[in-house]
């Protein structure tokens, strides 16, 4: 269970070295950095044993060209599997961890599945065979914003030519060290 704001102190050894992978949806990287500063810990660019933290942000998903996982997250299971404290936490989790209020208050699932083939002009069948391998879930035929930007990141690898296999094993990879997402 992740620990709430009030109970994690602002200098927390959670925050001493923070990376981010990803592009953030709530802020902008400077503005991430900034907060950590304030919080006494210290950004870096790279993943290495001394981080505590690396941050996976939530516009889009973390998977390079190829269909894997960014270089980063990589690293990171890497170490953590060497015994490396690490904490890989979602931008919600980073903004809960610094006391900084969620810049969306969750919604529910809201664009029916008509909608979300035609906004994003996809096969109804393609998106079906998604939700079958488990590259996106909906709530009974419903969709939320997040599940959109999946869809598009989805849509735009499959039609770089990577496989639907090795989307799903980047998606397994992804869910078990986010499982909030």
């Amino acid at each position: 269970m992740v620990p709430n704001a009030q109970s994690q102190p602002k200098t927390s050894h959670a925050i001493a070295r923070v990376c981010f992978t990803g592009r953030l949806a709530s802020m902008s990287r400077r503005r991430a950095a900034a907060l950590v500063r304030e919080a006494g810990g210290k950004v870096t660019t790279t993943v290495s044993r001394r981080t505590s933290m690396l941050v996976v942000g939530m516009n889009g998903w973390p998977v390079l060209e190829d269909g894997t996982i960014s270089r980063k997250l990589q690293r990171a299971e890497t170490l953590i599997g060497q015994g490396a404290p690490i904490r890989i936490v979602s931008e919600t989790v980073f903004r809960e961890t610094i006391g900084v209020a969620s810049a969306t208050p969750a919604t529910p699932k809201q664009y029916s599945f008509e909608q979300v083939c035609g906004t994003l002009d996809l096969p109804p069948a393609s998106v079906r065979r998604w939700e079958m391998l488990g590259l996106i879930r909906s709530d009974d035929g419903q969709y939320d914003f997040q599940d959109i930007l999946s869809l598009r990141a989805i849509a735009e690898l499959t039609a770089r030519g990577v496989p639907t296999t090795r989307i799903a094993a980047s998606v397994r990879g992804l869910a078990s060290v986010l499982p909030d997402t």
